[in-house]
C-alpha cells in the first residue's frame, strides 16, 4: 500500500484509508488517533470493558437434515462478526507474509473474539470454525517458537485440542468438506496420532479420486503426487504392524488398560479405544481407563 494513504478504519465489509500526504492541522491530529496502535486498540478491543462478563454459547453446531440438503435449503445469515472475522483473518496472513508479527497476533485474538460473536449468532456456520481453526494453529505455531528460543518447555497442548475441536465442528456443519479433512490430516500427522491420520488421509484420497472437481486445488495436486501415496502406505504399514502387536498382547492375557494407555502413548488413539471398548467391564471400575476415554 501507498505511504500516502493510512488505514483508519476497518468494518466488516469495507476499510477507510486516509490521506496522510496533506498538511491539514486537523487531519494530522485524527490520524495521529488513529495510528496502528489505536487500530489494534479500538477495533480489536485489546482490553476489553471493565464490565464485560464471559458468554458462553448455548447452542452448539448440528448436522444438516436431508430436508434440508434436499427439498428446502434454509435461509442463509452470516453475521457482521463473522464477516469481520474472516477479514481479520485474512489482514493477518498478509502481515504474517511481511513478518509483523505484533499486529498479527493483536489481529489473531481479534479474530478469535469476532469469530466466536458469530458464532453465537449462527452457531451452524462452518467458515467461522473454519476461521477459528486457522488462528488457533497460529498462535500454536508462534507460541511454540517462543518456547523453543527460550528453551521453555511447551506447556499443555491446549491449541491442539482447539484446533481439531473447531475442524470437527466444522464437518458437523459440512459433513463432506474435504478440506476440513485435509486440515485434520496435517493436525494428527504434526501430532504423530498415526490411526487418526490414516482414517481422514484415506477419506480425503477416496474424494480427490472420485471427484477430483470439487476438491480444492491444493489438495487435488496432493492427491495427485507420488507423496501422498507414499504418506498413505507408511501409514498404513505403521498401523497394521502396531495392531497385530496388540493382538498379540491382548491373546496373552495382559492388563487391557495398560495395553490402551501404551496404544495411546504410542499415537494410536483409535486403536486404544477399541481395546478399551473390548471389555466395558474393566472401564467401569477403572478410574484410568475412564481417563483415557474421555
Amino acid at each position: 500500500m501507498s505511504p500516502n494513504w493510512q488505514l483508519t478504519s476497518q468494518g466488516a465489509a469495507t476499510a477507510i484509508f486516509t490521506r496522510t500526504d496533506l498538511t491539514r492541522p486537523e487531519l494530522l491530529g485524527y490520524l495521529r488517533d488513529h495510528d496502528d496502535a489505536a487500530f489494534i486498540d479500538r477495533f480489536l478491543q485489546s482490553k476489553g470493558p471493565d464490565n464485560e462478563t464471559a458468554r458462553s454459547r448455548g447452542v452448539w453446531p448440528q448436522a444438516p437434515t436431508i430436508y434440508e440438503t434436499s427439498v428446502y435449503l434454509p435461509n442463509w445469515h452470516e453475521s457482521n462478526a463473522s464477516s469481520l472475522a474472516e477479514h481479520y483473518n485474512f489482514v493477518r496472513k498478509v502481515l504474517v507474509s511481511k513478518q509483523e508479527y505484533n499486529v498479527a497476533i493483536a489481529l489473531a485474538y481479534g479474530t478469535l473474539r469476532k469469530a466466536r460473536e458469530g458464532l453465537r449468532e449462527n452457531p451452524n456456520d462452518p467458515e467461522g470454525y473454519r476461521t477459528l481453526a486457522e488462528t488457533y494453529a497460529f498462535l500454536r505455531d508462534i507460541e511454540t517458537a517462543f518456547q523453543a528460543e527460550k528453551k521453555l518447555p511447551y506447556p499443555f497442548p491446549f491449541r491442539y485440542y482447539q484446533i481439531i475441536s473447531s475442524y470437527h465442528q466444522v464437518l458437523d456443519c459440512a459433513p463432506d468438506d474435504v478440506a476440513a479433512r485435509f486440515s485434520l490430516v496435517e493436525a494428527y500427522s504434526r501430532e504423530k496420532r498415526h490411526d487418526l491420520a490414516l482414517k481422514y488421509l484415506e477419506e480425503v484420497l477416496e474424494t480427490a479420486k472420485q471427484s477430483p472437481n470439487e476438491v480444492p486445488d491444493r489438495i487435488r495436486v496432493y492427491s495427485q503426487q507420488q507423496s501422498s501415496d507414499d504418506q498413505l502406505n507408511e501409514l498404513r504399514t505403521m498401523v497394521s504392524q502396531f495392531s497385530e502387536q496388540v493382538d498379540t498382547d491382548l491373546q496373552s492375557a495382559a492388563n487391557r488398560v495398560q495395553i490402551a494407555q501404551l496404544a495411546f502413548a504410542a499415537g494410536f488413539p483409535l486403536k486404544a479405544l477399541e481395546v478399551l471398548e473390548g471389555d466395558l467391564t474393566i472401564v467401569a471400575r477403572d478410574p484410568n481407563a475412564q481417563m483415557l476415554m474421555s
